[in-house]
Order: structure tokens, then C-alpha cells, then sequence
């Protein structure tokens, strides 16, 4: 699996560039690809040649690249594999001496808009005497790699090195002078949720990562002064977008969402640097391509892998065959695994919540441990009562108890469940459900959908929102009504434009809200937001409405007001595991 990391800078550190427009604005469109055929017309056969090693695709490098778990493929399908990565073998670079750059028939090379100023000069730090050798090594290098290059500028860039995994080195340019008179470049990459979401229910997947993506693509001339370094070896500036400049992110997802085309966002999504490639979404019953013992499947991917480094090459960049995953059954993206049964935490993140102290010997320790327990919070049933006595530490005076040793215990063991999750499948006509159940402690609430046999019910989400000490003090009739006004509103962005069927145990909603008879303005309020959605209210007996049941009576503390409107809805999630919906308690988040 390969771990898609999205680390960036803490607030205090960040420069915001300047929303302001400038006379010398240069806009910088891209050009459309040259093919040199239609990328959807494969020159795949499914019964390819006997696959032989090349001066690039050498015996170690391809016995390095990644196949998926051992029998996932059989030996004809590594073998169809092995030849579109010999057909693409351009698209593929596993050093730096093979890189190449954006071809300028799609672009020129970028400009750094900026607004008037003052050329500066930062702090130039002194090299470690330790490390001052491996960082000379390290400039010639990229100078010899085209990286860097002599610069006349008259500006003056702070850097300084870290070390990388391996204890090599890692030159990082700090475009913080720069980034405050930049232009503002206000594209972004996909919202994370929806591309971890997207890659659910695929069969098999792989992922290309770009070989040092922002050095294929050129700098200005002019641009690249504002990059200027000052070293052992004189004044140096790079030549490809500098990865500290504040619209380098959204430069490079331009150009990564041009060079997919028409494949995104159905079979190949990228992500700044990283492009995911989606199989198909049924194994077809493992039927055979005529002729071979080569799944259909198989075959299908493999021609969405050669479109992928097709388009690659096209455009003149390459992908780093030491990370190039060909195929997977999952994928690890930002700590949650997508794969055909859905989605599941990383292993990684379990084994870090097992390994943590207990008693935490700080406040410090017990935040910590608490932001990894719940990043698992999806996955973990009963999260909020299990973890109540420790949110009842956290900024108050420092008193461990044996109940929060016990709620470790437990949240630890909880972690090891492994349950999947999933996403709503917008085009099936299987029903839509939330179901609902408020009390004056919390409305608890679980979206699923039910399809046919063998697949069943799958959870999508579940949450839960406490009511206000306001609220608390409302009649049965109104309390029940917020308690299902607010999970639709948190629920919006799922549940707009789609059509479902709303769970209850109080018979009143549904004449509250087809035929509103009332006079309290805020319930009025209520109703007529419900009236922007598609649903129908399904009454269920309260001893048979157990999943939201328990979400609604457990005490926590994350209290919502009815009226205002929140900022940011959830990650949707699913179970394939077919469990029964009264056996399943469910955690707010």
C-alpha cells in the first residue's frame, strides 16, 4: 500500500499571499495535449509477448516495483503489466538523470505573479560542520540535475537542510519573503474526504507519484530570482516551482488535473503530485479473457494503466518507478485504506494507539492519545461513552483516574475491531435511510443503505449532536423535531438532491412536518428547511430503534445550537461486514 502524506505548515508559520490583482498580472493558460493517437483506442493485446528486461526496466528495478499482495495476479497477468510499463517505459523514470519537464507546447514556463516591492534579503545560515560536505554533494547534484542554477539576483532567499528518512539530506528554500508578495492563486487540490471516498469499491488500484514534480515544471526566467540562495557555491536559484512558494500547490494541480483529461475523475484522480489509478468496480466472476488466464479485470485496468502513462508521457513528465505502485487490492491515504470492501484505518494508527502510556503522564500525552483515538472515531463503536472520562480531563486540573486508565483500556481494544466502512452509492436505487432518535441529552442519528442480498445494509455514517442546556428544556414535540432538524442539516452535503427515507419513533414528526400546524418561530424555521429535501418518514416502534438509540442517551459534551448554520460536514462511512442494526451501538463524532 502507499501512504499519500498531505503535511504542511502550523498557522503561525504560514505567510498568506495578497488577494490583490496587479497591471502585471501574467495569465498563463494550458494548451491542449498533442497525441499521437486517441488515448482510447489501447494498443493493449490481451495476449502480450514474453516480457523482457531492458536497460531501464532492469531485473532489480522491476523485482522493486509493486504488485500487490503475493497471488493477486497470476503470472500472465504480471506478464500484461510488465509490457504496458515497456510500452510506457518513457513515462517512467527511476533516477533523476531520466526526469524531463513540462513539454512547453502545453505550457511555458511558469511566472510567480507578484505585486510591487522591495527586493529583500534573508538570513543566510551557516552550514553544520557535520553535514557541510553532504550538502555541497548535495547543490552540485541538482545543479548537475538542472535544479539549480548561477544566479545574478538580487534577491536573497533563506534555506536551510533535513534530513530525510534514509539521513540524507533535503534542501528546502523558505519562500516565505516571496509568498507575502505573491498574487493569490486561488485553485486547490480536491477535498480530501471526497477523494479518499471516490476510491472506494474498486477491484484493484495503482498509484503513480510525479519524479520531483515541481523541477518538470519550469520557472520563469524572471521568477526564478526570487528563489535566489546564497551558498558555499555562490548565489544559486532554482529553475522549477519552488515547493515553499504558496502557489506552487496550485500551479502543480493544474497541470495534474490537465494531463488526466477526460479520465478524471472516473479512472484516474490526481492529487497535486500523486495519481491515483482506479480499477473497475466488479471482478466480472473472475472470467477469463478468451484465449489467456488473464482476468477481464485485470485486462480492464491494465488499459486505464496505459491511458494513465500514455497521457504522462504525452505531456513530457515522468513518474518515479521506485514508488510507482502497477497494482493493489488497497490503497493508504492519509491514514485510511480504501479498498473494494470499503474503508478501514491504517494498521499503522492502531498499533501507535496500542503502544501509547497508560496512565498519560501529562495533559499533553492525554491530547495526544486522543487526537489519534479520534481520527479512529469513524471506526469505533460507543466511541463517546467509552471516552468520556478522559474528555473530562482534557483542560481541567491534571487528576488521573482509574477510570480513564479503564477508558484507554478499552478505547485500545475497541481500535482493534476493524470494522469497514463505505460510501453512498448515488446511482443505485437501494434505499436511503436515516434513522433518528432524540432525547434530551443528544439526538443520535445512522445513515445507511439497504440493498439487496448478498450485500445488505450498509452503514454509511453514524453521529450523534448534544443538545444545549436550551434545548434540554424544550416539549416532547419541539425537542423532537430539532432532534431531526439537526442531523439533516449536518448532513446536508450528502443528503441534497438525493432521496431517503427519514427513521423515527415519534409518530407526531411526520404530521409536524407534512401538515405544520404550529406557532414557534424557530420550529417554523426548522420545518422549512426540511421542506428543501427529498424524503419520506417511516415510523419505527421505539424497543426496535436501537442503532441511534444509544448515541441519543449517552452523555457528551459537544453541544450544537439548532439555528446557526455549521461549517463543515463529515466523512460518510459504511460497514460491509452485515452486521444487524440492533447489535451495532454507534459513537457520536
Amino acid at each position: 500500500t502507499y501512504h499519500l502524506n498531505t503535511k504542511r505548515k502550523s498557522v503561525e508559520d504560514k505567510i498568506r499571499p495578497t488577494a490583490a490583482p496587479s497591471s502585471a498580472f501574467v495569465h498563463q493558460p494550458l494548451r491542449p495535449i498533442t497525441f499521437t493517437r486517441d488515448p482510447y483506442l489501447t494498443p493493449l493485446n490481451p495476449q502480450p509477448p514474453p516480457f523482457t528486461y531492458t536497460s531501464k526496466l532492469t531485473e532489480e528495478r522491476i523485482k522493486n516495483l509493486h504488485f500487490g499482495p503475493d497471488d493477486f495476479i497470476n503470472v500472465e497477468e504480471r506478464n500484461l503489466l510488465l509490457h504496458v510499463l515497456k510500452l510506457r517505459s518513457d513515462a517512467i523514470a527511476f533516477d533523476k538523470q531520466d526526469k524531463r519537464f513540462l513539454s512547453e507546447d502545453i505550457a511555458p514556463p511558469f511566472v510567480i505573479n507578484t505585486i510591487p516591492h522591495t527586493p529583500w534579503t534573508d538570513f543566510t545560515p551557516t552550514y553544520p560542520k557535520a553535514d557541510r560536505s553532504n550538502a555541497i554533494a548535495l547543490l552540485k547534484d541538482q545543479i548537475r540535475d538542472g535544479d539549480l542554477e548561477y544566479s545574478e539576483s538580487p534577491y536573497v532567499t533563506s534555506h536551510f537542510f533535513v534530513k530525510k528518512k534514509d539521513n540524507s539530506l533535503r534542501l528546502i528554500i523558505d519562500m516565505r519573503s516571496a509568498n507575502s508578495f505573491t498574487i493569490r492563486d486561488a485553485n486547490i487540490p480536491p477535498y480530501l474526504p471526497d477523494y479518499v471516498d471516490g476510491f472506494v469499491g474498486r477491484v484493484c488500484y495503482g498509484l503513480g507519484d510525479l519524479l520531483s514534480f515541481f523541477d518538470q515544471l519550469r520557472l520563469h526566467p524572471d521568477s526564478r530570482l526570487l528563489t535566489a540562495i546564497r551558498t558555499p557555491l555562490g548565489l544559486l536559484q532554482k529553475t522549477g516551482l519552488p515547493q515553499g512558494g504558496t502557489n506552487s500547490p496550485a500551479v502543480a494541480q493544474r497541470v495534474s488535473d490537465h494531463v488526466g483529461g477526460d479520465d478524471v475523475p472516473e479512472h484516474i484522480v490526481p492529487f497535486i503530485d500523486d495519481f491515483g489509478v482506479k480499477g473497475p468496480k466488479s471482478h466480472y466472476d473472475n472470467v477469463c479473457m478468451p484465449g489467456t488466464s488473464i482476468r477481464k479485470w485485470v485486462y480492464e485496468y491494465a488499459v486505464t494503466l496505459e491511458r494513465f502513462l500514455f497521457r504522462i508521457e504525452s505531456a513530457h513528465l515522468v513518474v518515479s518507478g521506485a514508488k510507482f505502485i502497477v497494482i493493489t487490492d488497497e490503497l493508504d491515504i492519509t491514514g485510511i485504506k480504501v479498498g473494494f470492501n470499503g474503508k478501514r484505518p491504517d494498521p499503522s494508527k492502531i498499533d501507535k494507539l496500542q503502544a501509547w502510556e497508560n496512565p498519560c503522564s501529562s495533559q499533553s500525552s492525554l491530547r495526544g492519545f486522543l487526537g489519534i483515538a479520534n481520527f479512529l472515531r469513524p471506526f469505533i463503536p460507543n466511541f463517546a461513552t467509552i471516552d468520556a472520562p478522559l474528555r473530562q480531563l482534557v483542560g481541567k486540573k491534571w487528576k488521573w483516574s482509574p477510570e480513564a486508565s479503564k477508558a484507554m483500556v478499552e478505547l485500545k481494544k475497541a481500535a482493534l475491531g476493524h470494522n469497514f466502512l463505505g460510501v453512498i452509492d448515488y446511482h443505485s436505487d437501494a434505499d436511503l435511510v436515516l434513522s433518528v432518535d432524540s432525547s434530551q441529552i443528544a439526538a443520535g442519528f445512522v445513515l445507511y443503505q439497504q440493498f439487496s442480498a448478498p450485500k445488505g445494509k450498509v452503514i454509511i455514517l453514524y453521529d450523534s449532536i448534544a443538545m444545549t442546556e436550551v434545548e434540554q428544556r424544550y416539549s416532547q414535540p419541539k425537542l423532537e423535531l430539532c432532534g431531526v432538524y439537526k442531523p439533516i442539516r449536518k448532513l446536508r452535503y450528502h443528503l441534497i438532491g438525493a432521496r431517503f427515507i427519514l427513521e423515527v419513533d415519534a409518530m407526531s414528526l411526520k404530521q409536524m412536518i407534512n401538515s405544520p400546524d404550529v406557532t414557534n418561530a424557530a420550529m417554523i424555521r426548522w420545518i422549512a428547511h426540511l421542506k428543501d429535501y427529498d424524503f419520506t418518514i417511516r415510523h419505527i416502534a421505539g424497543k426496535t430503534h436501537i442503532i441511534p438509540d444509544g448515541l441519543s442517551r449517552a452523555h457528551f459534551n459537544n453541544p450544537q445550537e439548532a439555528d446557526p448554520w455549521p461549517d463543515s460536514s463529515h466523512i460518510h462511512a459504511s460497514n460491509n461486514n452485515k452486521l444487524d442494526a440492533p447489535s451495532i451501538e454507534l459513537p457520536h463524532t
